[in-house]
């Protein structure tokens, strides 16, 4: 029979033929190699590289003290005859030492949140690649699952047409017999044509595939669905969560900011150095001298409105790093008692119902044969046992893509 085969749940997942998708020359690609590759190609995460990348640089930009400014001067004309001057000068700019380091701290505290945003969307796409690969296998195991049920389909038209011909079963019954295989055969090629077509989509887009590469063979990855202990992830603490970092290291770069308001009082040095040569009928005269200024931060109300405005920064930034802790907790208890939810189904589905629906098939198949049900309550048994194989298969892949999401939110690696 074909099937999606989960095989023994509660020892984690069998081994399962690869799965061919599109025809043509392809290669095949397992979900590591899928993630492996969305790292490289995805463009969403290219764009988060950068930006980190462009906020380390920004850091490196701020060095302890500003660039000299020189100055050249050239005059003609004075009291004496003849008289001429050239002047050089040259500004040195000094701030106080603790604005420069604040300033790097800041820099750094951003190219940090930048470092953190990066990670995070490096989470989100393994968690995009995660969801597109089961989807896309979901959609093959369907599509087996359906070619099963079609294989019976016919097999049952054909044994009602046997018995029509023998006058053991009326023209109703063969109608029915056709009109259901009509519709298995309907349900697949929507399956293939439809479904199939969009999951591959979804998932060559996630990978950032240019048009000239196919998709190959899939293989089931091993998710360990039973394994996973609830317990540890009912007590994650979500401060911890690697979600909140980069609202952490902003919450820290702007207390750099209150920090660098305050320091406004401080003043500043600017060293000056100039020498002037002077030349005239009465001969040469040189003078050089060296100058220092004060900036005077007399105008209080700036640098209190200044610390006003990062204070009320600050005060955002904090209640945004509480609610992405929040948030994070809300997302994490909900995604855990759906994985819960949906392994306890899985298991009733795999331990009870998939036997029962089996066993009922084939009773019902017997008394058919045998005349002892009409075609009504074969075609009803053979639905129960499809649906209970595609519940099967469905709950597998929300179960692997809850850990995913599971995985997004803590930073843990599953599968």
């Amino acid at each position: 029979m074909k099937r999606l085969h989960i095989g023994a749940i509660r020892s984690c997942l069998a081994a399962c033929p690869a799965l061919f998708l599109l025809a043509g020359t392809a290669f095949g690609m397992t979900l590591g190699e899928a993630v492996q590759r969305a790292t490289v190609h995805n463009p969403a995460l290219a764009v988060a590289h950068e930006k980190h990348m462009a906020a380390e640089r920004a850091g490196s930009e701020i060095g302890w003290v500003a660039d000299p400014v020189l100055a050249l001067g050239y005059k003609s004309g004075g009291w004496m005859a003849n008289e001429s001057m050239r002047t050089l000068m040259i500004d040195q700019p000094i701030p106080f030492p603790t604005k420069t380091s604040g300033r790097k701290s800041k820099a750094g505290l951003v190219a940090m949140a930048e470092q953190a945003r990066y990670r995070s969307q490096v989470r989100m796409t393994v968690k995009a690649v995660k969801a597109a690969y089961i989807e896309l296998l979901l959609v093959n195991a369907t599509i087996d699952i359906y070619e099963e049920d079609l294989e019976d389909a016919l097999a049952v038209m054909e044994s009602a047409r046997q018995k029509y011909e023998t006058g053991a079963a009326t023209y109703h019954d063969l109608a029915g017999s056709r009109v259901n295989a009509l519709l298995a055969e309907n349900d697949l090629q929507t399956l293939r044509e439809d479904d199939r077509v969009k999951a591959a989509a979804a998932l060559r887009a996630v990978l950032g595939m240019s048009g000239r590469e196919t998709l190959g063979d899939l293989t089931l990855p091993e998710v360990p669905v039973m394994q996973v202990r609830l317990e540890s992830l009912e007590v994650y603490e979500a401060s911890l969560s690697p979600e909140v970092d980069e609202y952490r290291y902003r919450l820290e770069a702007i207390g750099e900011d209150m920090s660098l308001a305050r320091q406004r009082y401080i003043p500043d040095l600017r060293l000056r150095y100039w020498t002037e040569r002077k030349d005239s009928d009465m001969g040469e005269i040189s003078t050089n001298g060296f100058m220092v200024f004060f900036n005077v931060p007399v105008w209080f109300w700036n640098t209190e409105a200044s610390k006003d405005a990062a204070g009320h920064r600050y005060g955002a930034a904090e209640s945004m790093l509480q609610a992405e802790v929040d948030r994070v907790t809300r997302d994490l208890e909900s995604a855990v008692a759906a994985f819960a939810a949906t392994r306890g189904r899985l298991v009733l589905v795999e331990d009870e119902i998939i036997p029962e629906a089996e066993a009922s098939y084939q009773s019902a198949m017997t008394a058919y044969e045998n005349g002892g049900i009409d075609l009504a309550s074969l075609v009803a048994a053979r639905d129960v046992l499809r649906d209970a194989r595609l519940s099967r298969a469905r709950l597998w892949a929300k179960a692997a893509r809850g850990l995913a999401e599971i995985e997004r939110l803590t930073g843990l690696a599953f599968y």
